[in-house]
């Protein structure tokens, strides 16, 4: 390409063995250049082989096996496992079963494997291949400890949100640029006699009287917001009426349009 030579290997008709030498260490190498702890069973649950990120995990662990599991049967271990890891273990020996008998293709499993210095967590994913005529699995643990940490401070951070929204006096809502309520707090639905669930997903124009009731959805969105807190009449779910102060301002979430409104 561009110039540059390139080597390609011409499997030798003459040299058997070392084609199959020259596949397993090309098989090892792809192996040893995934992240994933990798390890591979035969059809009786054996690990017949690990990559260079199981033995840097197994190194890097105390978990002193100089042979790093190879030889040891995955499966009876997932059977007879207790501690730590036994309610996640007997799933995955379930799995192991499965996907061996052809019931299913695949497995996912996420686990948490804390150590002493820091909380992890990890993602198992089994699949089924054949070599040689025989069947054999690949069990790949993928660290995601990252990715978990920022779910668990997203998580935190939407219920401080939603603990503050659900104990403030005012009504607090979002609304999709179609004018449809995605979402209000307990105050905003006890304001307008519903219930919250009832509440999301109807028109914004619910929440009004007439003659706002009757404006098409753009018009009356543009006029709260081109108000700062300008009294209209509310309706409630009973059909009695009540002045408001409605306040609403723009948002952009992503390629998202939305409106925020605020209730007195």
């Amino acid at each position: 390409l561009d110039g540059e030579e390139i080597t390609v290997y011409q499997p030798d008709s003459n040299n058997p063995l070392s084609d199959i030498e020259h596949s397993d260490h090309f098989v090892q190498s792809a192996l040893d250049a995934l992240s994933a702890h990798i390890a591979l069973l035969d059809e009786s649950g054996q690990i017949i082989g690990v990559n260079a990120s199981w033995r840097r995990f197994a190194d890097g662990n105390d978990l002193h096996d100089p042979t790093y599991g190879i030889g040891t049967n995955y499966l009876q271990v997932c059977e007879e496992a207790e501690g730590r890891h036994s309610k996640e273990a007997p799933l995955v020996a379930k799995a192991i079963r499965e996907i061996f008998a052809g019931k299913r293709d695949e497995f996912y499993l996420e686990y948490p494997c804390h150590s002493k210095f820091e909380r992890r967590w990890f993602i198992l994913h089994i699949t089924r291949f054949y070599w040689n005529g025989a069947t054999r699995l690949i069990l790949a643990h993928q660290n995601i400890t990252e990715l978990k940490r920022v779910q668990i401070e997203l998580d935190d951070s939407r219920k401080r949100i939603e603990a503050i929204l659900d104990n403030v006096a005012n009504g607090i809502m979002t609304i999709s640029a179609r004018g449809r309520l995605e979402s209000v707090n307990p105050a905003a639905a006890e304001i307008f006699g519903y219930d919250v669930e009832s509440l999301v997903g109807q028109s914004i124009t619910t929440l009004f009287a007439e003659p706002h009731r009757l404006l098409p959805i753009y018009k009356l969105i543009g006029m709260l917001l081109n108000s700062n807190h300008r009294e209209v009449i509310g309706q409630r779910a009973d059909g009695s009426q009540f002045p408001m102060y409605f306040a609403a301002n723009e948002i952009h979430l992503g390629n998202r349009r939305l409106f925020t409104g605020i209730v007195q």
